[in-house]
C-alpha cells in the first residue's frame, strides 16, 4: 500500500514591487540621479559612488614645473638707466612681495614699473623742459645776467654765500642743486644774490674831503668860535 501523499501548499507569488513615484527622495540615487524606470526591485548590491575626478586646473603636463612662488631671499633688484632705487622703500616692499608670492621677476616688473612712475626718470623730458625755461628766465633777468650768462659780480657773491656755510654743508647744499634742478630756479638765483649782501664783507669808505659840518679842509681859514660850536647856523 502506497504512502498517502501530502498535499503540498503552493508558494504565491511574489508581490511585484511598484516603482517609486518620480521626483520623490526614493526615486534618485544617492548623486540626485535618477533611478531606471525599469527597476522594480531594491538592488541587494552597494550602490557605487562615481569616481572623482581630479582637477583640472591641478592637472600639470609632464614634465612641466609646478609655478614658482617668492624665493626665500630676493636677489638685488635693478633699477632702469638714469634711476637709483630708495633702499628704504625696497626694504619695505620685500615682506609685501613674500605676502603676494611674487616671483623675482614678479617683482621686478613692479620694481621697474615703480622707477617709470616716479623721479626725474620717470618724466624726463619734461623735467628738462621746465629747468630750460628756468635757465631762459634767469638769462633775460638783466640785474642776474648778461644775456648769455651770470653776471661775474653775481657769480661771485653766489659763490661766497654758499662757501660761508663752511666745506662740509656747502658741498651737500652744491649736490641738492645739482639733483634737483633748483640751481636753475629764478626765484632761488635772487634769493642767494639777495642773501649774498648779509654774509660778504664790508668794502673799505674811501674819503670824500671834511663832512661840511663842524669840520674844514686843511687850506680853509679860521672858523669862529660860534660857528664851530653851532656848524648848522648861517
Amino acid at each position: 500500500m502506497s504512502d498517502p501523499v501530502t498535499p503540498t501548499t503552493p508558494t504565491p507569488p511574489a508581490e511585484p514591487t511598484l516603482a517609486p513615484a518620480v521626483n520623490t527622495p526614493e526615486a534618485r540615487t544617492e548623486t540626485g540621479e535618477l533611478k531606471p524606470a525599469a527597476s522594480t526591485t531594491p538592488s541587494t548590491e552597494p550602490e557605487k559612488k562615481p569616481e572623482a575626478k581630479p582637477d583640472a586646473k591641478a592637472e600639470t603636463k609632464e614634465g612641466d614645473k609646478a609655478p614658482e612662488g617668492a624665493p626665500e631671499a630676493y636677489a638685488d633688484f635693478t633699477a632702469p638707466q638714469g634711476f637709483q632705487l630708495n633702499k628704504d622703500a625696497i626694504a619695505k616692499a620685500l615682506p609685501v612681495f613674500k605676502e603676494l608670492n611674487l616671483t623675482q621677476d614678479a617683482a621686478q616688473k613692479l620694481v621697474n614699473l615703480y622707477a617709470e612712475q616716479s623721479g626725474p626718470a620717470g618724466n624726463q623730458a619734461d623735467y628738462e623742459a621746465v629747468r630750460t625755461g628756468w635757465r631762459n628766465e634767469v638769462l633775460k633777468d638783466t640785474s642776474l645776467s648778461t644775456g648769455t650768462d651770470l653776471k661775474p659780480a653775481v657769480k661771485e657773491a653766489i659763490g661766497r654765500t654758499v662757501q660761508a656755510l663752511g666745506p662740509e654743508l656747502s658741498n651737500e647744499f652744491r649736490q641738492v642743486m645739482n639733483v634737483t634742478g633748483v640751481g636753475d630756479n629764478p626765484a632761488f638765483v635772487r634769493a642767494l644774490f639777495k642773501l649774498s649782501e648779509f654774509v660778504t664783507e664790508g668794502r673799505p669808505t674811501s674819503g670824500k674831503g671834511p663832512s661840511p659840518h663842524g669840520q674844514k679842509a686843511p687850506d680853509a681859514g679860521p672858523t669862529s668860535t660860534a660857528k664851530a660850536m653851532y656848524p648848522n647856523l648861517p
